[in-house]
């Protein structure tokens, strides 16, 4: 099976964390390493320039590691995530991004999520990070 590795966000603000939503799936901001490029480097082009242009983040420690199969396509993808601060507003969503909302744990039953992002959602949960 293919395996891709990726960095994710996590942005907390008010007990509710940033989802995008993308090819029908709710999932936490970010995506593939490229050559070369660190977790805190992946984060800023993703969000900053890809997902969410015009976002200035300040990335923050690394919370954990999740991995699980992607409905499209079917490979097994391995998340880092970290946290992260946004300096002023959240950008408008770019083409590949339909929306973006905060969400907390009375959300998790409306949204779609993949594998991996509902691991994440409900360790932040377990862990009492968001409401």
């Amino acid at each position: 099976m293919e395996e891709k590795d990726a960095i994710h966000g996590i942005n907390i603000v008010n007990g509710r964390v940033l989802m995008v939503t993308t090819w029908g799936y709710d999932i936490f901001p970010g995506g593939k390493i490229e050559d070369g490029e660190s977790p805190e480097e992946t984060l800023i082009r993703e969000i900053s320039m890809e997902e969410l242009p015009g976002t200035e983040i300040v990335v923050g420690d690394y919370y954990k590691s999740f991995s699980g199969i992607m409905p499209i396509g079917g490979w097994r993808l391995n998340s880092n995530t970290y946290f992260f601060d946004v300096v002023g507003k959240v950008g408008k969503p770019s083409a590949e991004i339909t929306e973006k909302k905060y969400v907390n744990s009375r959300s998790i039953e409306k949204l779609k999520l993949t594998e991996v992002s509902k691991k994440t959602l409900i360790s932040l949960i377990n862990d009492g990070l968001i409401d």
